[in-house]
C-alpha cells in the first residue's frame, strides 16, 4: 500500500478548500453585478398653460427582474391624460463579456393646469423586490398666446433623424445598376434589405373600438443587429402593449409567389379617441444587413434605416341618442358588484366594489352613478384597472361608503349601458341590490382627552445592529491529522456562515432604510395637513401611516382592520400601544369619517397637536425595533 505523505495531504485538502469557496466566488460576481437604474425625464420643463408634456420614467436592469407599474406622486398643477410603455432589450460585448441589458420605458402624457414654478416629485418603483425612487422634477409652466404654442409643439414634433442613411440610398443605386430586376409587388421591393409594413384588422371604427395593430419586418437577407430607432407616436389613440419583440423570431410568408422571413416587431391594442381621421403612423427601425454581390458572395454588412408608410383610420363616433347611463363604454362587458362586510356599525366605513369586465377598454370606464340613499354617505373611491394581451381587460372601483343610520340599509342596483360595435347597438347591464345591515355605532365622545406636553417633538430614529455568529470549535479525540482536517474544514463553515448573515443584514438594512423613509414622507405629510387645517385629509394620511406602519411590524399580508393588527403586535411592543394610543387613534378615524357635526369640534391646532404627539411616540418606538423582526 502507497503511504500518503504530508504535502499530499495539505494539497488534497487546498484543493477541497477551493473547491468549497467556488460558490462565494459566483456570490462576489453576483453581488458585483450592476444594479437596476431608475430614472425619470421630461420632454421639456418650460411649457405654455394648457399645454401637454411628457414625463417619462426608463428601468434599465441587467437581469430580467420583474418590474412593476410606476406609482406616481401627486401631480399637483397637471392632469393625466395618456399612458403608454415600452420595452426593449440589447446584448452588450464588454471586456470580454456579454451582458444583457432591459430597459422598460412608460410614458405618462401630462396636461399643465396652471401657471407658476410647479414640481413632479419621486415616484416609487418596483424592481424584482427592491424599490426605487426617481427624482424630483422641476416644470416652469407660462402663459403663452396660441401663435407661441403652435410654435413651440411645431418645434418638438420635428423628427431628430433622416429617414434614410446615406450609406443606404447609395447602396441602394448600385443595387440597380448591378441586380438584374424582379417581378415588382405592392410596396415590396425584392431588391432591398428589409421592409416594414404595418397590419391592422380594422380600419374603420366607432370611436373608443379596438384596433390590433402589428408592425412586422420583411426580409430575405441576413439581419446582423436591429435597433428601434423610433417608435409610433400614435396620437390620437388610447394604446395598449400586446407584445413588443426583444429578438426576431421569423415565420415564413409568400407574397406576389417570392417567399420572405417575417417578424414580429410590435404589436399595440389602438382605441381612437375621436371621430375623424387617426392616422397610425411609422416605426423606424435601423437594422445591419448582408447583402448578397452579383456573384452570390456576401460582403461586409451595410446599415439601412427603414419606416413604414402611415395609415389612415376613420373613426366613427357612436351614435346618438345614448342611454343616460352611458360613459363610454365600447366593446362587450358583464357588470358585477360585492361588499366586504354585510354588517357594519354606524359611523364607520365599509368598502363596495364595482367590477367591469369584458372585450374593449374597461381603463377608459367612468365610475357609473351609484343613486345611494341618504342613509349612506360616500367617502373616497379607487380604481384598479388592467388590460390583457388577448383584448381582454377589468376595471374595478372600490367606493368607500359611511353609514349614517341603524337599521337594515339597502344599495340599490347599479346599472350601466355600453355600446357593443359588433351589433351596432346599446346593450345595457345591471347589479342586484345589496343589503347592508347597520348596528350601533362606536363612542365617538372624545371630550374626555387631556392635553399633553407639546414642548418636545419626537423624531423617528433607526437602531441597527450587526448580530455575528459565534462558532464553538469543537474538540475531537481523532488523531492529529484528522484534527487538522476537521479545523480547515470548520473554519471554511465559519466564513461561509459570515459571509451569508452578513448579506442577509445588509439586505435587511436597505429594506428598512425605504420603509424608514416612507415614514418619514408620510408624517411629514400628516403634519403639513394639520398646519394647514385641512383636518380631514390630515386624518385620513394619519390613519394611512398608522396602517403601514403596523402592516410593517405584523408582517400581515392580507388586508385587516387596525384592531386586529393591534391585536397581533408582539408583545415588546404592545406597552406603547396603550389606551392613550387607542384614544388617539379614535381621535383620527373621526377626524376622517364622522359626520362634521361630530368632528368639527375637534378641529383645533391644540388637539390635533397633542393625539400626533401620542401617536408619533408609538411609531418612533415601532421603527427602533423593526430590525429586531424575527
Amino acid at each position: 500500500m502507497e503511504k500518503i505523505g504530508k504535502s499530499d495531504l495539505f494539497r488534497s485538502l487546498f484543493l477541497l478548500f477551493l473547491f468549497a469557496l467556488s460558490p462565494l466566488s459566483g456570490l462576489a460576481k453576483d453581488e458585483e453585478a450592476p444594479k437596476p437604474t431608475v430614472t425619470a425625464t421630461v420632454s421639456r420643463n418650460s411649457v405654455g398653460l394648457g399645454q401637454s408634456f411628457d414625463y417619462i420614467i426608463s428601468v434599465e436592469s441587467p437581469k430580467s427582474e420583474t418590474v412593476g407599474e410606476p406609482r406616481l406622486p401627486e401631480l399637483e398643477g397637471f392632469e393625466l391624460r395618456e399612458r403608454s410603455q415600452g420595452m426593449e432589450a440589447r446584448s452588450e460585448y464588454i471586456n470580454g463579456k456579454f451582458s444583457f441589458v432591459r430597459k422598460q420605458v412608460y410614458n405618462y402624457r401630462l396636461l399643465t393646469k396652471k401657471p407658476g414654478k410647479l414640481s413632479i416629485g419621486r415616484a416609487e418603483v418596483v424592481v424584482g423586490s427592491d424599490k426605487f425612487f426617481t427624482n424630483p422634477i422641476s416644470i416652469e409652466v407660462k402663459k403663452m398666446s396660441p401663435q407661441q404654442m403652435a410654435q413651440q409643439d411645431a418645434q418638438d414634433s420635428e423628427d431628430d433623424t433622416s429617414a434614410w442613411d446615406e450609406a443606404d440610398s447609395v447602396f441602394d443605386q448600385l443595387l440597380r445598376r448591378q441586380l438584374p430586376q424582379a417581378q415588382k409587388m405592392p410596396d415590396l421591393n425584392d431588391k432591398e434589405a428589409f421592409f416594414i409594413r404595418v397590419e391592422l384588422d380594422k380600419k374603420k371604427v366607432y370611436t373608443g373600438e379596438q384596433i390590433t395593430a402589428s408592425w412586422y419586418l420583411y426580409t430575405q437577407n441576413t439581419l446582423t443587429t436591429f435597433d428601434p430607432v423610433k417608435y409610433p407616436d400614435l396620437k390620437g389613440f388610447w394604446k395598449e402593449d400586446i407584445q413588443i419583440s426583444t429578438r426576431l423570431n421569423y415565420q415564413t410568408e409568400i407574397i406576389n409567389g417570392i417567399p420572405y422571413r417575417k417578424a414580429l416587431l410590435v404589436s399595440y391594442a389602438l382605441f381612437p379617441i375621436k371621430p375623424g381621421i387617426a392616422v397610425v403612423d411609422s416605426y423606424k427601425l435601423r437594422a445591419s444587413a448582408l447583402m448578397a454581390n452579383p456573384f452570390g458572395a456576401f460582403g461586409k454588412p451595410f446599415t439601412f434605416t427603414k419606416v413604414n408608410p402611415p395609415v389612415n383610420i376613420e373613426v366613427l363616433p357612436v351614435p346618438t341618442p345614448q342611454p343616460e347611463d352611458f360613459n363610454g363604454a365600447v366593446g362587450q362587458f358583464q357588470l358585477s358588484a360585492k361588499i366586504d362586510k354585510a354588517t357594519v356599525p354606524a359611523n364607520e366605513p365599509f368598502s363596495l366594489k364595482l367590477r367591469i369586465d369584458g372585450r374593449g377598454n374597461a381603463k377608459q370606464i367612468e365610475l357609473p352613478t351609484l343613486n345611494l340613499p341618504s342613509e349612506f354617505e360616500t367617502f373616497d373611491t379607487k380604481s384598479d384597472s388592467k388590460f390583457s394581451p388577448d383584448g381582454t381587460s377589468y376595471k374595478e372601483f372600490e367606493v368607500l361608503i359611511i353609514p349614517r343610520k341603524e337599521g337594515a340599509l339597502t344599495i340599490p342596483a347599479i346599472s350601466m349601458s355600453y355600446f357593443n360595435p359588433e351589433t351596432k347597438k346599446f346593450e345595457h347591464m345591471q347589479t342586484h341590490a345589496i343589503a347592508v345591515q347597520v348596528g350601533a355605532g362606536k363612542d365617538l365622545n372624545l371630550s374626555g382627552a387631556s392635553p399633553l406636553d407639546l414642548s418636545k417633538d419626537i423624531s423617528v430614529k433607526k437602531v441597527l445592529s450587526l448580530p455575528l455568529p459565534l462558532l464553538e470549535m469543537p474538540h475531537s479525540f481523532w488523531s492529529a491529522r484528522l484534527q487538522k482536517y476537521t479545523y480547515l474544514f470548520t473554519t471554511l463553515l465559519f466564513f461561509i456562515s459570515l459571509i451569508f448573515v452578513t448579506y442577509k443584514e445588509l439586505k435587511r438594512k436597505n429594506e428598512n432604510d425605504e420603509v424608514l423613509k416612507e415614514i418619514l414622507l408620510r408624517l411629514k405629510a400628516v403634519q403639513d395637513q394639520g398646519r394647514k387645517q385641512s383636518y380631514k385629509n390630515a386624518g385620513i394620511s394619519a390613519i394611512n401611516l398608522i396602517d403601514f406602519v403596523l402592516t410593517e411590524i405584523t408582517q400581515v399580508q392580507e388586508s385587516s382592520s387596525l384592531d386586529l393588527l393591534l391585536e397581533k403586535i408582539p408583545p415588546s411592543l404592545k406597552i406603547y400601544f396603550d389606551d392613550a394610543f387607542r384614544k388617539s387613534l379614535r381621535y383620527f378615524e373621526t377626524l376622517s369619517f364622522a359626520p362634521e357635526e361630530i368632528s368639527k369640534p375637534l378641529m383645533n391646532p391644540e388637539q390635533f397637536e397633542s393625539e400626533l404627539k401620542i401617536i408619533k411616540k408609538a411609531l418612533n418606538e415601532s421603527v427602533k425595533n423593526l430590525d429586531k423582526k424575527s
